[in-house]
């Protein structure tokens, strides 16, 4: 999993399975249980996200995990900028990854803006700017 697919680390409660429910009490007190446990949450968007659960051996070290996950996730991520600098961003990245003939590929650009969207609705929509051309598939 890459860093820029974390969205951020935050204290989590009990698990709703009970066999890892039971298993993480005998391994531990259940009062801490709840503050040993660390959410994160991932995805390429924030349409499609997912999570898991990290479980410390005590509140001390649940604590500094999450708070050095989200501190560098605070550094890396630029979460509330203009749309000019995202566009600017996904620009560079598109100029960046050109092709041997010099040109971007469709995949790149239905990644970049699929966002949880059908594939094919993407698709429709750039052929309608006349940016894919007579290509159907990718």
């Amino acid at each position: 999993m890459k860093n820029f697919q974390v969205w951020e680390a935050r204290p989590s409660g009990l698990p709703k399975d009970g066999r890892v429910l039971f298993e993480l009490e005998q391994r531990g007190a259940r009062e801490t249980l709840e503050e040993r446990t660390i959410w994160i949450t991932h995805g390429q968007d924030l349409v499609n996200v997912q999570s898991f659960y990290l479980v410390a051996d005590t509140v001390e070290i649940a604590k500094a995990w999450r708070l050095g996950i989200n501190d560098i996730l605070k550094k890396s991520k630029t979460r509330h900028v203009c749309p000019t600098t995202n566009l600017l961003r996904y620009w560079k990245w598109l100029t960046l990854s050109v092709n041997d003939r010099r040109k971007i590929p469709i995949k790149l650009l239905v990644k970049t803006f699929s966002s949880g969207k059908p594939e094919k609705m993407v698709l429709k929509c750039l052929s309608d700017l006349g940016l894919c051309g007579d290509k159907v598939s990718i």
